[in-house]
């Protein structure tokens, strides 16, 4: 895992790259384009959330946010962008219960116009090795 000295509390660098994709923390305004896939109820009928209403995707965003910034960081939620346009096509996720939790849970979504394509059979995969 690369880290970053400068701070009491490692800090994971980002964003993390791939041959096709950055992974990065969310920013306020990647609600318009997470709301894309958020909102479609046939997207999230196998999540345990959405379909989402403009504001609980603007709130999800906020929430990011705000949980990037925590420290100490036991929660890494990534937006999932093309790297050749900084275009958000997804989320993922490895998150601990606390700091101390040696348990975690890891997840992601793709827009479906984005399916298909192997960012989440092979992109993804490489990145979760390196965290």
């Amino acid at each position: 895992m690369t880290y970053s000295s400068t701070q009491q509390e490692p800090k994971l660098l980002l964003p993390l790259e791939t041959n096709r994709l950055i992974l990065r923390d969310y920013k306020s305004q990647d609600w318009e384009r997470f709301h894309i896939y958020g909102s479609n109820s046939e997207f999230s009928q196998f999540e345990a959330w959405g379909p989402n209403s403009v504001d609980e995707t603007k709130k999800f965003i906020a929430d990011m946010v705000a949980q990037s910034k925590d420290l100490p960081r036991f929660k890494f939620d990534f937006a999932i962008c093309l790297k050749d346009s900084d275009l958000l096509i997804g989320g993922c996720g490895i998150r601990r219960e606390s700091q101390e939790s040696k348990v975690a849970n890891m997840g992601w979504a793709i827009n479906p116009e984005f399916q298909n394509k192997g960012f989440a059979s092979v992109e993804l995969p490489r990145q979760y090795r390196t965290i």
